[in-house]
Parts: C-alpha cells; structure tokens; sequence
C-alpha cells in the first residue's frame, strides 16, 4: 500500500507532492472542500477519504497512538501469517494528528455492506404475515430457533440491543442461509475465521458496524477484517495507567501465586462477536464470556474439521516469536515500539497464549477420557 512511500507516512508530505496543497489543521474545512478529500460520516473516529492515484484511502487518527497504533498494525501482521483477508493499515500523520491510513476494502463495482445492514436486511425479506403482530418472531420456528425473548419486541431499550443479540456465528450462519447466498459455505468459513482471530487477538469491538461481507451482482463474499484497534489488550481508556496497574497485578499474581485477578484484568474486556445465543444470553443479563469461555464453548461445539482449524492457527501464532513479528510491523511502518509499550503488550499476548494452550491440553484431555471410557 503506497508502495513509492517507505518508512512512516506523512500525509503532509503525500498531498503537497501529489496536489501541491499544504495542509493546514486550523482551516480544516477547506481541506475537506477539496476534490481530492471527503468527509467520513459513519466511523466514529475516522476522519476522511484520501484519493491517491484513483484510490481512496481512509485517514482514521488514534487516541493514545503510541499504544493503540500496535492494534491495528499487530493484527494486519498476523492476519497475513494466518493467510486471514485483512485490511491493510500503515501509521501516519496527518499535522498534529497521529493514526493509521488503509486502503478502500472494495472496489468501484462492489458495496461493503455491514453486519448490522445483513441482520435488517434479514429481518425486511423474512417471509412473515403482515398481519401477525410479532410478524416475524410469531413464527415458532424463528422463535425456537433463535430464542428471542418477546420482551425484546415491546420494550424500546431491549430493542435497541437486537442487532448485539444476533451477532454470533451461530445465528449469523442462519441469517445468510435465509437470505439464500449462493456463496453460503465460504461465507461460514470466513466467519468462523473471524470469530477465531477475534479470540486469538483478544480483539474486544467486533460489533455489527466493524466486520462486513462484499456485495457484488447480488451475491455475498467474504469481505476484508478491519477495525483491530483494540486487539491484545489495547483500546481502553488512559492506556499509560493500564500498563502500570498491569504491572502491579503481575507482581501481585507472582507475590500471591494466584494468577485469577490477573486473569480477570487481562480478560476484562470479551468478544462481540461471540460464538451462540446463549453467549449473548450471559451478555445480557451481566455474565460477560471472556474469549477463553467462548474457546472452549468453540472446541466443545464444533466439529473435528474446524477445531483442527484453531489448532492450525494457534500453532502457527506460537511458532512465531512475538518479537520478530514486532521488529517487522517496525520496519514496514518506520516506528519504534516504545519499551514499556512492548513490555505491556507483550505480556498480555503471552499470558494469553499460556491462557490458551491450557484449555487446548483440557479439551484433549477431555477427549483422551472419554475415548478411555469407551473402550
């Protein structure tokens, strides 16, 4: 991406060598007036479309950057050695503001149409009589299936979380089969994919607006992963603080040899896009599943063919020194993780991958006993 530029991106650079136009942040609307730019209006933090030699590309600038710049970059970096489709992210700088530059996920012909567009495009083209009241959740199938309480149809609050209620695998699954995509099976493959890079990377925002499928002459594809900020352990408020309280927790686990509060620490963010109904159900009355609770709820359920898949990745994740992953994402990006940033996010991805391997050796376990008892 933007290959003629190496090492850290200067935006500032790019648009007066391209357009001959010197960015000024104290008159911003001018430069969102240009014809080279335009304004971003559904992501919360991004800031505005870049054109660069017939491409566009998304200017998004990061709180704390020199944290929660390694979220994005990290998972870029891992979603290639996962062979996951994901969208590619560069650091840059835009004046004064510090953040991350990606590439458009679909081309001039295709439509990115996001999770929380497919649920209500479901919900408009499920077949129902109008004149049933609940219409579609009258049907006892769609009840029974995906357990929506009717509480959810009377109350306006309850309502509102709809959308977090189905965004798992398990109803997603079902949510593509109703629509009759004939691309249904790589669209399977792609979410389970998802959901398993999600627990790996402890990513903690994949709601329905951060994950999307390709639309193209009416079929769906398997779109592009983005929106990774808040992978190993990054993404919460006053990082600086959070690094340093992490560290009295290690010591504290190490003083007490009781590594539960550490756990609860590194684990206090959860997935959002989950596994089932019921991880949602927990969700909703307060019970949030951590991404280890929703591992093991994943090596329980699945067939042999997709653990398999986990196994695969979670090898090849551990194979691979975490430190040279860190000097490549330095290297392609020309910055420099500082040293209590690397000493932060480092131990949270190990802790985590110990956290891992653990309930791996319990599932096999667990199978190794009921293959003796069957004997």
């Amino acid at each position: 991406m933007l290959e003629e530029y190496k090492g850290f991106l200067s935006l500032d650079e790019l648009l007066e060598k391209e357009y001959h136009y010197t960015y000024d942040e104290k008159n911003r609307s001018d430069f969102l007036s240009k014809p080279f730019v335009h304004l971003e209006v559904n992501g919360r933090t991004a800031l505005c479309w870049i054109t660069y030699k017939g491409e566009e590309y998304l200017f998004k600038p990061l709180e704390e950057f020199r944290f929660n710049v390694w979220g994005e970059l990290l998972s870029c970096a891992y979603a290639k050695m996962l062979e996951i489709p994901c969208a590619n992210y560069r650091a840059c700088r835009l004046g004064n503001e510090w953040g991350v530059l990606t590439q458009k996920i679909q081309k001039e012909s295709e439509n990115l149409v996001l999770g929380c567009e497919i649920i209500q495009r479901f919900f408009n083209e499920y077949p129902y009589k109008k004149e049933e009241f609940l219409s579609i959740f009258a049907n006892p199938v769609f009840l029974s299936s995906y357990e929506i309480p009717e509480s959810f149809l009377k109350e306006k609050e309850k309502q509102k979380i709809l959308l977090s209620y189905l965004n798992n695998l398990d109803h997603i699954w079902s949510i593509f089969s109703v629509l009759k995509s004939d691309n249904e099976k790589s669209l399977i493959i792609f979410f389970t994919k998802m959901l398993l890079f999600e627990i790996l990377t402890l990513q903690a925002d994949c709601n329905v607006n951060n994950w999307g499928v390709i639309e193209k002459d009416g079929k769906f594809f398997p779109a592009k992963l983005f929106d990774q900020m808040t992978s190993f352990g990054l993404g919460y408020y006053d990082m600086e603080k959070r690094a340093n309280n992490f560290r009295n927790e290690q010591m504290n686990a190490r003083f007490l040899r009781n590594e539960e509060p550490l756990k609860a620490y590194v684990y206090q963010g959860y997935p959002l896009f989950t596994l089932t109904n019921q991880n949602v159900q927990n969700f909703i009355t307060g019970k949030k599943d951590s991404h280890l609770k929703v591992l093991a709820d994943f090596l329980e359920m699945s067939s042999e063919e997709y653990q398999e898949l986990f196994f695969q990745y979670f090898e090849k994740i551990n194979e691979i020194s975490f430190s040279d992953v860190v000097a490549q994402v330095e290297k392609e990006n020309g910055l420099t993780m500082d040293d209590d940033v690397y000493a932060y996010i480092s131990s949270v991805f190990n802790f985590h991958i110990k956290n891992i391997k653990q309930e791996i050796e319990k599932k096999k376990e667990g199978n190794l006993y009921v293959e003796r008892r069957s004997l």
